[in-house]
């Protein structure tokens, strides 16, 4: 196995930004943000309106650049360079290193209240990605075989795209309370799912041995994978069935939500949102038992990376992995997988003196399948004049300090909102890569009151 191919794809995976965020806290603060139901769906307002082409994404990683990249002698070097001591390094790195990314595209959304309820539709695409490296296989580099034994077994590569179709309703019981509630029915477009349930690896002088049992799941049934005679998979022999990868996956999920008006001016809310998964058809499934070894590491630089190439380095290593990993069909080819969910919490109190200024805190949990987040916020928010809201926010989340901020313009009846959260520690120039643990999301969107 190539040296730097090995040390490039545990780099990529731990820090390289990917290309499920539906809600966010700033949404709950803001006067005027017509989707407001999907942070709750008892908070739906009572106005008419549509809305086309809105953007959300969000990215977390638990662990950034700097615990594998270090400033040496005017340049930059990995956390392999013999100037970086190894407990360092131990420090830095933790025992499960992940990142995901999500993305929603709302197509169109439309809301209209009659008979004292408000009625909900939408229809969007979503994705959603992570991936898991075990701090193990950088430890295995920097400090080489000080331990006979290594546990690679939180190894993941895992991402789905589906289309949504959601009807929302909300209704007031009375002064004090209101309900709501999201039905959601999924489409599955696309799923790929490499999951390593046993990496067990033993080091002898500088050779490596490793057993590895995984699962790979891909949905895509136009690129079918070859099978050889004796029921192993032979990436190198595809067919392309034709435009025949139409869904095949199905799914349903449900958000629910209730709103509390204890006093006048305070608002309480609770919801859970995106509860439910999809039923997976795989085009290819296999399980492999496999055995890989290889030799040490050396001191690399960043410059490394990039004589050859990064891709055809990545190509080396992938074909390499498949062929000692020995996948075996598995003729089992439907999957369940839940989608990401969140629980979200705020409370708001509009100033009596004022109450065009609010204040309020806000909690929320992301789970993702084994990689949960959460955080809370405490949040100010001022509608100055009626063409103007905006809100900022700071809290403390599981990867430390976090802020938001967002701003609904409106003019006539159409009303723009931006909002961008993002936690502490900067990126590195130009790159976009965060050095330290983070939590961003980005959202975007154009309503029109009807």
């Amino acid at each position: 196995m190539n040296k730097k191919t090995a040390l490039a794809i545990a780099l990529i995976i731990s820090v390289a930004p990917l290309a499920s965020a539906q809600s966010f806290q700033e949404g709950f603060m803001l006067k005027d943000y017509r989707q407001v139901y999907r942070f709750n769906p008892a908070l739906a307002g009572q106005q008419d309106f549509l809305s086309l082409f809105n953007i959300s994404t969000s990215q977390r990683n638990n662990v950034g650049a700097s615990a594998f990249i270090y400033p040496h002698e005017g340049q930059v070097v990995t956390f392999l360079h013999s100037s970086v001591p190894v407990e360092t390094v131990r420090n830095n790195v933790l025992e499960d290193n992940y990142l995901t990314k999500g993305i929603d595209f709302n197509l169109v959304s439309y809301g209209m209240f009659r008979n004292g309820a408000t009625h909900t539709f939408e229809f969007n695409i979503r994705g959603n990605s992570a991936v898991s490296v075990p701090g193990a296989l950088c430890m295995l580099a920097k400090a080489g075989t000080g331990a006979t034994t290594f546990d690679f077994s939180s190894l993941r590569v895992q991402g789905e795209l589906y289309a949504e179709l959601a009807y929302g309703y909300t209704r007031k019981l009375s002064d004090v309370v209101s309900v709501g509630g999201r039905v959601k029915l999924l489409a599955g477009l696309y799923a790929l799912d490499f999951n390593v349930t046993r990496f067990d690896l033993s080091a002898g002088g500088s050779e490596y041995q490793a057993d590895i049992d995984a699962e790979l799941a891909m949905t895509d049934t136009a690129l079918e994978i070859g099978v050889s005679d004796d029921n192993f998979l032979n990436f190198k022999d595809l067919t392309f069935n034709g435009l025949t990868n139409f869904p095949k996956s199905y799914g349903a999920a449900v958000d629910l939500g209730i709103a509390i008006y204890p006093v006048e001016n305070l608002t309480i809310s609770a919801s859970v949102v995106d509860l439910g998964g999809i039923f997976w058809h795989c085009g290819n499934s296999a399980k492999s038992s496999g055995n890989v070894s290889f030799d040490g590491f050396d001191d690399l630089t960043v410059e490394d990376f990039n004589k050859d190439g990064l891709m055809a380095q990545v190509n080396v290593l992938k074909d390499d992995f498949l062929s000692r990993m020995r996948p075996v069909s598995d003729e089992n080819k439907t999957r369940f997988k839940a989608i990401p969910f969140s629980s979200n919490l705020g409370i708001k109190y509009a100033m009596p003196f004022y109450d065009r200024l609010s204040a309020g805190i806000t909690g929320q949990y992301l789970g993702y399948q084994s990689i949960p987040y959460m955080e809370g916020r405490f949040a100010l928010a001022c509608n100055p004049v009626d063409w103007l809201d905006v809100t900022a926010n700071v809290g403390t989340g599981t990867f430390g300090m976090v802020w938001g901020a967002a701003g609904n313009i409106c003019f006539h009846r159409f009303i723009l909102n931006l909002a961008y959260e993002n936690g502490f520690g900067g990126n590195i120039p130009k790159k976009g890569t965060p050095l330290k643990a983070n939590y961003k999301s980005f959202n975007f969107g154009l309503t029109y009151t009807l």
